[in-house]
């Protein structure tokens, strides 16, 4: 019995040999394959995100960065509001015309895309390259629930969002149609506005920023993002701009002084 276990085993032993040079050959090539494929698929991508880079620049910005395009495998956040740049129940101008209401009730629904730390506004989704863009460092949200449907602010299923700085400078305001959207939103801003804060302070101590993990589409979305945020509109004179400047005259040895 134990000649015959003895036997059995070497038959094993001697058959395991024999198969293993060409199981071997057979997973380096099958591993081979895969890294070529992986090759090929990573040489697509570089040519598809740079034909659209040209078109970007080509066109000064007009084509070459869709919501399809920057989206990639994912956004933070995508969805449609109204977008008002700073407080506009403080704009100076809406308030002396008493225009606030149809102001807000005129402005067309936008669509938004967060992607990196970047917040962008095109004027729908299917439009060709977004409007401008908002990076979200140093920025926070508030939000506040719709009270009424007569029309004096917004309806009561929507959601008016502010985007804020640190010390309280309304930089924009979003109306969404929901509470959900809303919340889905204020949860992308704190999440990239930290991540971007981190690589701020990252690169101020000379860091070098790891890129390893970064999708193409994320790196071209950064791209876009940083040649968009110049074209982001101005933010409209409120009237608590108009008392600090009358504060800043009336104060000793300010203009009104002289």
């Amino acid at each position: 019995q134990r000649n015959a276990i003895f036997c059995n085993s070497s038959y094993f032993f001697a058959a395991a040999i024999m198969s293993s040079p060409q199981d071997e050959t057979e997973n380096s090539a099958s591993s081979h394959n895969e890294r070529d494929e992986g090759r090929r698929t990573s040489r697509r991508g570089s040519d598809f995100f740079r034909r659209m880079r040209n078109s970007f620049y080509r066109s000064n910005g007009q084509s070459g960065a869709t919501p399809q395009i920057l989206r990639g495998h994912g956004a933070d956040f995508e969805g449609q509001a109204k977008v008002f740049r700073g407080d506009d129940s403080g704009d100076l101008y809406a308030i002396i015309c008493c225009c606030v209401p149809c102001k807000r009730s005129k402005e067309e629904y936008k669509y938004i895309l967060i992607k990196g730390t970047s917040c962008f506004v095109f004027s729908n989704e299917n439009a060709s390259s977004p409007k401008y863009a908002i990076p979200l460092e140093r920025l926070h949200t508030e939000r506040i629930k719709g009270s009424c449907d007569d029309g004096k602010r917004q309806t009561s299923s929507s959601t008016i969002v502010k985007l804020m700085k640190s010390l309280g400078d309304v930089e924009y305001e979003f109306e969404f149609k929901t509470s959900d959207a809303a919340s889905i939103f204020c949860r992308a801003v704190s999440k990239e506005a930290k991540v971007a804060a981190d690589e701020s302070a990252k690169k101020s101590l000379g860091h070098v920023m790891d890129k390893a993990g970064r999708t193409k589409s994320f790196v071209y979305a950064s791209k876009i993002a940083e040649a968009k945020k110049k074209d982001q509109p101005d933010r409209p004179i409120s009237g608590t701009d108009v008392c600090d400047a009358y504060v800043t005259m009336a104060a000793p040895g300010g203009i009104g002084a002289l």
